[in-house]
């Protein structure tokens, strides 16, 4: 049995008690909503793949925390990665009891859980002290998604996805910080580097950090997320045609599938039926590792009938399973944008994305905002071939869906030109990707 001594010992190595801890490199987009939730509810958890930041951004929180009113002993830090603690519910009590005897001094107290969904029940353990505690509360995008995170804890929590690094994150990342329009035009040379780095590799970031092991690392994730986000939890054996189905997702990213499309593409290489497809794709989207996105449609039933778009959550996992970077470059772009998109919701919780197809035309998003429609297309270069083609496409679904504003996201193209009424802003991608939240809102008051 472990001694309330031993407890505090393991977690001495992650608490802030009488010590410095290294937090990573801040992530200010993240720490400034739980800081801000916080102040009006008790309970603030994470979700997110693994290895996309999240016990970082937790740490980070909890030394603003300790910044502002609380003192160190005040925070309660629990890792349920670490294998010296049995991950079991009264492992949660007696390390709270530990707590109690030797280290807490107020009653002003915060508990960060990192990795709540391997202990069994401790949804049982926040409800109860959650009337005079603070919990920030982190977990894998696998077991515990906003709306389980919502059903466990009866509705009493604001969930955050975290994702890994957007574009003006990684610039942090490799010592560029963009605060302004002079920062962005001194360091412009630089940043146009790094995205085309950012769209190949992606933004997980311990890779970025460590560009020597790059590859070993995402393949450990990858492994990892395989392993335990996938087949243990849903207890699948045939851990060969899972892995089968995942890379010809990752190797198909920002392109249109349906189930009956991939049974006839694998079946003579990998024979699997088209029952299991459908779940095991539900199940690797669950990891969080894909997204999909539907066609835009006031009809449910189109919706749900039509093909949908692919994406990954990070342009890593696709460059290192075999899909070829300068062939499919356009790809590679789109589904970064559409990574931006997913961060989108953490600040507009009511944006749908979809993408629209008809015979003669089709729009790589459609973003919905309660009544706010705006049509986006993504673009690798505008040029006088397909300049045409592209404004063609944004023209004819706003006339069918009465809209007066849509967006080219560009590499070559920065203005402003009104077509048949419609407005069109051309953006470049690296303006994109540092002030998306920008050009969604001057569309329209949101």
């Amino acid at each position: 049995m472990t001694s309330d001594e031993e407890y505090i010992s393991i977690l001495s190595d992650y608490n802030f008690w009488g010590k410095s801890i290294d937090t990573g490199i801040p992530r200010n987009s993240y720490t400034d909503m739980i800081m801000k939730f916080l102040n009006g509810i008790n309970i603030v958890t994470e979700s997110g793949i693994r290895r996309c930041g999240k016990s970082f951004i937790s740490m980070q929180a909890a030394f603003l925390l300790i910044q502002n009113s609380y003192i160190p002993e005040d925070i309660l830090i629990i890792n349920f990665d670490d294998e010296r603690l049995e991950n079991s519910i009264s492992t949660l009590d007696d390390i709270y009891n530990a707590y109690k005897k030797l280290i807490k001094k107020t009653d002003n107290n915060i508990i960060i859980i990192d990795e709540a969904q391997e202990v069994p029940g401790w949804e049982k353990f926040v409800r109860t002290y959650s009337e005079k505690i603070k919990f920030i509360i982190t977990g894998s995008s696998s077991k515990l998604l906003s709306s389980e995170f919502s059903t466990l804890l009866s509705g009493r929590n604001i969930n955050i996805n975290i994702t890994p690094l957007s574009f003006i994150e990684y610039l942090k990342f490799n010592n560029i910080i963009i605060k302004d329009r002079k920062a962005l035009a001194i360091n412009l040379e630089k940043i146009l580097k790094y995205l085309e780095l950012y769209i190949k590799f992606g933004g997980m970031p311990a890779p970025t950090l460590h560009a020597d092991i790059h590859q070993e690392l995402v393949k450990s994730y990858f492994d990892t997320i395989i392993l335990k986000d996938i087949m243990d939890r849903y207890k699948i054996r045939e851990g060969d045609k899972l892995k089968f189905l995942i890379k010809y997702y990752l190797i198909n990213i920002s392109s249109l599938i349906t189930y009956n499309n991939i049974y006839k593409s694998i079946k003579n290489t990998l024979p699997l039926p088209l029952k299991s497809i459908q779940r095991y794709s539900e199940y690797i989207e669950t990891s969080g590792l894909i997204f999909f996105t539907k066609k835009f449609s006031y009809s449910l039933k189109e919706q749900e009938n039509s093909p949908k778009k692919v994406y990954s959550i990070d342009n890593s996992f696709s460059y290192y399973f075999g899909y070829n970077f300068m062939e499919n470059k356009g790809k590679f772009i789109e589904n970064a944008v559409a990574q931006e998109f997913i961060r989108l919701r953490n600040v507009i919780p009511l944006l749908e994305l979809y993408y629209y197809r008809e015979k003669s035309y089709e729009i790589d998003f459609i973003v919905k905002i309660k009544n706010l429609i705006i049509p986006v297309q993504v673009s690798y270069m505008i040029n006088e071939t397909n300049i045409k083609r592209e404004v063609k496409g944004i023209i004819e679904f706003s006339k069918k869906f009465k809209t007066k504003y849509g967006i080219i996201i560009n590499s070559n193209k920065n203005e402003e030109q009104v077509y048949d009424g419609i407005k069109i802003r051309f953006v470049k991608l690296y303006e994109w990707l540092i002030n998306a939240n920008e050009y969604i809102k001057e569309s329209d008051d949101i």
